[in-house]
């Protein structure tokens, strides 16, 4: 009670009404002071700290990571193109009469597609074979001619007749040839009439129809037949990315393999026909794109083997994923559930070190290269062996003691406690990754 209370109350009990007034006044400041001055702790009670501290060890689940060899798979980006694409162009002009094909279907070569109008080109036939005729009797009289004179020669036939036959008679088979000549010309106009096929597709749409004019070689064809398997497939490759794999591979990091892998990616990731084979590798980085372009050939990836039916149903034009194995390295593969990225990019991951009531949560950097499956390919950050965490990671910090139980994942990509079935948390699903379940934690 402080002075001035003290005078108060002396003064209070000297007036009449004094001494109650002060009793008043005294239990009031009692009481005041009892509710304001905290209790002290007795001895044995925990006084709780803050709000959200941790009480003590974290549980958590872990599994052990080995470095292994992992393949370095590269998805690029590519375009397809047809093995063979021909535009038929006619040999002789004339009217379209028929068109014999249905667009879209398959034709062999030497299947004909267009019939043209062969009444002129045949009358002219006509009269290279009347030439060819007149040209042989010319050819026989003047063979019976040589003959005569060589039987009279020295008497009634002069040496000059005589070689004027010969003459004639060499004049006479050159006709012939030239009328021969002229025949077989007329006869090919009349087959150029028969627009065939010059190898075997698919047809696409025809440019004419029936009743127009064509002419002979002229620039635009009359339909366009395309042999699509074996498709090729030109593939742009960043030039750092190829530039990078070969620095690896000249520094021992990087495996390749005897024949790289390259297979077509369909929308579901599933691949597309039969394995690429390399037909060329560009030399020269594109000044637009800063890409490198190879082309590949794939059996069994277009619209058929050859005939254009069937097959994976790939078209020429089409933009299409290819997956491309460089070789192998070896890394960590670490489940995506047990990392996070910060807003600069890093990649972190928690690690367990140190065993029994010494174990604590250490947060790790991580340099990952792409992903293998659902998991990340860590390249660093890691030794092997180590404990990474898996569950637990919600309220998990840096240096946080925890204790550890071991969890595997299966083939799906659910946490399981070790040695069971049952999954470690219903609700988590995580990649699936090649790990070891640590050993179980020493009974306190």
């Amino acid at each position: 009670m402080g002075k001035r209370a003290a005078l108060v109350l002396c003064l209070l009990s000297l007036s009449p009404v004094g001494p109650a007034v002060a009793q008043t006044a005294a239990q009031t400041t009692t009481q005041n002071t009892t509710q304001t001055a905290p209790a002290a702790p007795t001895s044995g009670t925990k006084v709780p700290g803050p709000a959200g501290a941790p009480r003590g060890p974290i549980s958590v689940g872990v599994m052990v990571v080995h470095l292994q060899e992992v393949p370095l798979r590269r998805l690029l980006p590519g375009r397809a193109l047809a093995a063979e694409a021909v535009d038929v162009r006619p040999q002789a002009g004339g009217e379209v009469k028929e068109i014999l094909f249905t667009p879209g279907a398959t034709v062999a070569a030497g299947d004909p597609l267009f019939r043209l109008d062969d009444g002129p080109v045949r009358a002219d036939l006509a009269a290279a074979e009347a030439a060819v005729a007149g040209a042989r009797a010319g050819l026989a009289a003047a063979e019976a001619t040589v003959a005569r004179n060589s039987a009279l020669a020295g008497g009634a036939v002069s040496e000059a007749e005589q070689t004027a036959a010969v003459v004639a008679l060499g004049q006479a088979q050159a006709q012939l040839k030239s009328a021969e000549a002229a025949r077989d010309k007329a006869e090919r106009a009349v087959d150029d009439t028969l627009v065939k096929s010059p190898i075997a597709g698919v047809t696409g749409l025809a440019s004419v129809e029936v009743g127009d004019l064509v002419t002979a070689g002229q620039a635009a064809g009359l339909v366009t037949v395309t042999r699509a398997d074996p498709i090729r497939v030109d593939v742009s490759e960043p030039a750092p990315t190829y530039l990078a794999d070969l620095a690896a591979i000249a520094a021992g990091q990087l495996t390749p393999p005897a024949t790289p892998e390259v297979r077509i990616k369909g929308e579901d990731g599933a691949p597309v026909g039969g394995p690429g084979r390399l037909v060329r590798q560009g030399t020269d980085v594109s000044p637009t794109t800063g890409t490198l372009s190879a082309r590949y050939a794939f059996d069994g990836a277009g619209d058929g083997a050859g005939d254009g039916a069937g097959g994976a149903g790939l078209l020429p034009g089409q933009f299409v994923r290819v997956e491309i194995t460089k070789g192998t390295r070896r890394a960590i593969l670490v489940p995506q559930r047990a990392t996070k990225r910060a807003t600069s990019g890093v990649l972190t991951a928690f690690v367990v070190e140190g065993t029994g009531e010494a174990a604590k949560a250490v947060q790790v950097k991580l340099v990952e290269d792409g992903t293998e499956g659902s998991a990340w390919v860590v390249l660093s950050g890691l030794e092997d062996g180590a404990a990474v965490v898996l569950d637990g990671l919600d309220k998990l910090q840096d240096g946080a003691r925890v204790t550890t139980a071991p969890v595997t994942i299966d083939a799906s990509g659910v946490v399981l406690q070790a040695g069971d079935t049952k999954p470690a948390d219903p609700s988590a699903k995580v990649p699936a990754a090649t790990g070891t379940a640590p050993p179980a934690p020493p009974a306190p």
